[in-house]
């Protein structure tokens, strides 16, 4: 399997490119702000055509369903080693 070989080449050229620019990567760290707005912060502001927040409307908060809905598929989440219930065993 060449896998190995692949993955080994693929590091050994990151770990190169890495140790070769850290006079690069030491100067950006003083750059402190890109001049460009966080999504959640742009509100109903737009960006590229697009409306800001995280949510429609530019809003930042989690509408209700979506809430629910997360709550009720978190609540069939079965850990691992847990014995199945009765009734998922049953076929239709």
């Amino acid at each position: 399997m060449r896998l190995p070989l692949v993955v080994g080449t693929l590091t050994a050229s990151l770990l190169a490119s890495s140790l070769a620019q850290p006079a690069i990567a030491a100067q950006a760290c003083t750059v402190t702000s890109t001049g460009l707005v966080p999504l959640n912060d742009l509100g109903i502001g737009t960006c590229s055509g697009f409306q800001g927040g995280l949510y429609s409307g530019g809003s930042n908060v989690r509408p209700i369903g979506h809430e629910v809905g997360g709550v009720c598929e978190a609540q069939q989440v079965i850990p691992p080693g847990t014995a199945l219930p009765k009734k998922s065993l049953k076929r239709d």
